[in-house]
């Protein structure tokens, strides 16, 4: 028996939000569909044994519940920035389906302003990466198991301001 593999489309993310993602579908009636742009509502997904949708706000449709959340935005400013610690607006891992799974949301936005230097930010770390890629846990028709699709990295401005201007550390 010949089962079809689609995939629905993951979203473009905005300023505020990461993209989401699309829901994945193994069966022979294709009832996916693709994540809503900007930070909206996952994909619909559907498998043979059950499978979920995308990641979103909130999370898409499925046979099985998907995860919600996509990246997020962080503004900051800070006279002075040093020491140890994390920054982070990542995307959002979906859960496993059954036998597919939709695909995870992409990372958010990262600004920060500082008076620091880079040296300074050394030893902290920024991150804005999209979910990872997950696998459905169980076999479809076609001995198969499908993965979601990893969702796409964010975006990171960290710098400086300089008689007026910006500039970027290019962390």
């Amino acid at each position: 028996m010949l089962v079809a593999v689609l995939d629905g489309a993951g979203t473009a993310g905005t300023s505020y939000s990461g993209g989401t993602g699309g829901g994945n579908e193994s069966t022979a009636n294709a009832a996916l569909a693709d994540g809503i742009a900007f930070g909206g509502k996952g994909g619909r997904g559907r498998g043979t044994n059950g499978g979920n949708g995308g990641v979103g706000n909130p999370g898409g449709d499925g046979y099985c519940a998907s995860a919600k959340g996509t990246g997020g935005l962080l503004f900051s400013y800070c006279g002075l920035l040093n020491g140890e610690g994390s920054f982070n607006v990542e995307g959002t891992t979906n859960f496993p389906g059954w036998d597919t799974t939709g695909g995870s949301s992409g990372g958010g936005s990262l600004n920060i302003f500082t008076n620091s230097t880079k040296d300074d930010l050394k030893y902290l770390n920024f991150t804005c990466s999209g979910g990872l890629a997950s696998l459905g846990t169980s076999h479809n028709a076609a001995g198969a198991r499908q993965y979601g699709g990893a969702g796409g990295s964010g975006t990171a401005n960290i710098g400086t301001v300089v008689n007026g201007y910006y500039v970027d550390f290019n962390l």
